[in-house]
């Protein structure tokens, strides 16, 4: 699976989700009224509580692991 990020079809397809990601982020910084709407919509998603990591308090990430 990874071998197929190399390939034509598959940069093409990756260009493409990073050009749509970039313009809807432009499109967010221009327009106020998309980001109140996105501030509500994440708002009522996380609840009153906020977000909420599954993850223990004391849960740090495999870095050292990771390295070797």
């Amino acid at each position: 699976m990874v071998a197929q990020g190399k390939s034509e079809p598959a940069l093409k397809g990756m260009v493409h989700a990073a050009t749509v990601m970039a313009m809807t982020g432009a499109d967010a910084i221009q327009n106020p009224i998309l980001r109140e709407q996105a501030w509500a919509d994440l708002k009522a998603r996380i609840g009153k509580e906020g977000y909420v990591s599954a993850l223990p308090d004391d849960a740090e990430p495999p870095i050292k692991e990771m390295a070797s």
